[in-house]
């Protein structure tokens, strides 16, 4: 009869503590609820358009293509372009380098490797 005391002591313990060593990694740098605060509206606000990733769909395995178009009104160049993926924070390349049109817009790509 202690035998199954003390088991069941064991098991309740283990399913009391489980939770606190199974939970997932906290990201410390993304803000709570997923949700990203954004910033006013103003005029001068740059564009962000035709954002894409492609395949839209697929495996883990696939490879990917994320692109967005960054535009501005005045012509200015971005002092840089990111995104926000899997819990860090990746720099986005011109697809032309030579490109500098901003008032027609450039694209960004990032292509994830397996």
């Amino acid at each position: 009869m202690k035998a199954v005391k003390f088991f069941s002591f064991i098991l309740l313990g283990f399913f009391l503590l489980f939770p606190l060593i199974s939970q997932a990694e906290v990201k410390m740098d993304a803000p709570s609820g997923g949700v990203f605060p954004k910033l006013p509206k103003t005029a001068d606000d740059p564009i962000l358009e035709n954002s894409r990733v492609y395949p839209f769909w697929g495996p883990v395995c696939q490879r990917y293509t994320y692109s967005v178009v960054y535009r501005d009104k005045e012509g200015r160049a971005p002092e840089y372009v990111r995104m926000y993926f899997n819990g860090e924070w990746l720099d986005i390349a011109k697809e032309n380098p030579e490109d500098n049109d901003y008032k027609r817009g450039v694209k960004y790509i990032y292509k994830a490797l397996d």
